[in-house]
């Protein structure tokens, strides 16, 4: 059964809430547009290219789905991999849509050096987000753990509004058990003091 779970996750994609159906047009469309251009020596601007991107997905204009802390927000997490609830983890995590119109606009990835195509950004985010989930569901999937503390030492990324607390590390404690702190999670993303998850990735 904790198998099964694990692929019904990794079939629901963890970023693609809402629009997934459109987000997986729509990174095929920006993937052949970006191939042609490049076969035909076109240089296509960063400005363009998210604007492409953000066409795939509604307008938002806030996170959605948050926690007023990075403790709430990882006891959320801890209660729904207990209950094998994907639904929940999907809906805690940046959407696609929250990744176009609020994180990558004002991201490193816009300018030099990077200039990372937004589409192929965020299929890496989420590939990585993808692998992490369902290594953690594989792991702790259906057992109780009770959170202690959460703290996230690497240098945040302070990017206009957004905060990405990166390297984060979960303190937790499962029954009959003395303490642990593992990273079950990478990192979390803050926005006008809400939380989400901004990755699931994990060395587990």
């Amino acid at each position: 059964m904790r198998f099964s779970h694990v692929l019904l996750f990794a079939a629901a994609a963890v970023g693609c809430n809402a629009d997934r159906g459109e987000a997986s047009q729509s990174n095929a469309a920006d993937s052949s547009a970006f191939a042609s251009n490049a076969a035909e020596g076109a240089v296509e601007s960063m400005e363009a290219m998210l604007e492409r991107f953000q066409n795939g997905s509604p307008r938002v204009d806030s996170l959605s789905d948050v926690s007023a802390s990075a403790q709430a927000l990882t006891r959320r997490y801890l209660e729904a991999v207990e209950r094998f609830d994907t639904t929940t983890l999907r809906d805690i995590h940046i959407s696609r849509a929250e990744y176009a119109h609020l994180y990558f606009p004002s991201s490193t990835m816009m300018a030099p050096p990077y200039e990372l195509p937004p589409d192929v950004a965020w299929m890496l985010h989420t590939s990585e987000s993808n692998k992490g989930i369902a290594s953690v569901l594989r792991r702790f999937g259906g057992q109780r753990l009770e959170f202690e503390a959460v703290r996230c030492p690497g240098e945040p990324l302070r990017e206009v509004r957004n905060t990405v607390w990166r390297e984060c590390l979960v303190r937790y404690r499962a029954p009959g058990a003395p303490p642990r702190e593992q990273p079950l999670f990478a990192a979390i993303i803050e926005r006008d003091g809400r939380f989400k998850f901004f990755s699931y990735a994990t060395s587990l």
